[in-house]
């Protein structure tokens, strides 16, 4: 999924020997298509959102190279394309990833704390397959790549990068040396975490340390500890092969996809805010009709990472109204402080209660009956 309701997808079909990858682009959630791309024997199997810049999309194309034997077995080579425009035109920027028709690109990440950083997965395309650097990272958006020491024994399916801190970096294996890999030194080296075949990995920007893992057999994986404890979230689930998996724009829910369909789950609180992912803050609110005496806790939608706003049905009876606001700001840089503001559309009597999560220092912030105003806070909250 993409800004403003932009949801891009992709097919792939036809007649043996001339199936074609389409890929298309909804602006408006799925209402409306609009094809953006199709090539022969080619597969659109991956494709990631700049966390930076809204335009720019990467992508990894699997297409026919070649064949093996006498039964002409097909090679397919996956390589890396990226565009500024919004998936209107394409450029290749793989030259550094040493590929070769054997060897093939089977992952990619973004860093989110990194503007241009990306890391790349090669593996062989077939088992003879020269032995090559099987991990690689980026600094400019992919003009050149550098190949990282780092070594897995077996070809990554998925990579992930902690979006608290960049040097984290999570790895999928589903055949081989199945299991999920952490590295904390920006893939320098890495560490088994569980043994179990991973096809894609999650990480939750509400939560750092929260992360998911689809699984071939064993379904959805979840830990709450970066991975050194884990739990199955099957609850509902009727195929346990799941091979996609992503969180929605709110953060609310995790989506499953499988053989049998696509399953979704609700996995943060639904009253509390988190704000700032490098350095998180939990927001809750509750609120008091002056009229009434009715009260209630509100209901958290983010917008992006540093603002979201609470609804408080339980007094209005209406979830989509937006009732109170609120914005979190890195100022550390001009007093050595993190800035809380705050504003409503409502006059009803409200308290905010804002959490830094890394030291459990908390501050509330009351609003009174009648007011309309909001109010700030540039000096509570130490780095």
């Amino acid at each position: 999924a993409g800004p403003s309701g932009t949801v891009y997808g992709s097919t792939y079909g036809g007649a043996q020997g001339t199936n074609i990858g389409y890929l298309y682009v909804s602006r408006n959630r799925g209402s409306d298509w609009t094809l953006l791309s199709q090539e022969r024997m080619v597969r659109y199997t991956q494709l990631i959102l700049d966390p930076f810049v809204v335009e720019t999309l990467y992508r990894v194309d699997s297409g026919l190279v070649g064949v093996i034997g006498g039964n002409g077995f097909p090679v397919y080579q996956g390589r890396v394309k990226k565009s500024t425009d919004g998936g209107t035109n394409w450029t290749w920027i793989d030259s550094g990833l040493a590929l070769t028709p054997e060897r093939t690109v089977t992952a990619i990440a973004a860093d989110p704390t990194t503007p241009n950083r990306l890391f790349a997965a090669t593996a062989a395309a077939n088992s003879g397959a020269p032995a090559l650097p099987a991990l690689f990272v980026t600094g400019d958006g992919g003009t050149t790549w550098t190949a990282l020491p780092a070594s897995l024994s077996g070809a990554v399916d998925t990579l992930a990068v902690d979006p608290s801190r960049g040097s984290t970096v999570y790895a999928g294996i589903s055949s081989g040396a199945t299991g999920v890999f952490r590295s904390d030194d920006g893939g320098q080296s890495f560490q088994s975490l569980g043994a179990f075949a991973t096809s894609r990995i999650v990480l939750n920007p509400a939560h750092p340390g929260q992360l998911y893992a689809a699984t071939l057999g064993q379904g959805v994986q979840a830990s709450a500890d970066r991975g050194s404890m884990w739990q199955a979230m099957n609850a509902g689930l009727t195929d346990l092969n799941v091979a996609g998996l992503a969180i929605d724009a709110t953060r609310r829910y995790l989506y499953a996809a499988t053989p049998s369909g696509v399953f979704s789950v609700r996995v943060t609180d639904p009253e509390t805010l988190v704000l700032d992912a490098a350095h998180p803050f939990s927001v809750t609110l509750t609120a008091t009709d002056q009229r009434t005496g009715r009260t209630g806790a509100g209901v958290a939608t983010p917008v992006n990472d540093l603002w979201g706003y609470f609804s408080i049905p339980a007094i209005t009876n209406n979830p989509e109204n937006p009732e109170v606001f609120v914005k979190m700001l890195d100022g550390t840089a001009i007093n050595g402080r993190y800035w809380f503001f705050y504003g409503g559309l409502t006059d009803l009597e409200y308290t905010l209660t804002v959490k830094e999560d890394a030291t459990g220092l908390t501050r509330t912030y009351t609003k009174p009956a009648g007011s309309e105003c909001g109010g700030s806070d540039t000096a509570a909250f130490g780095p």
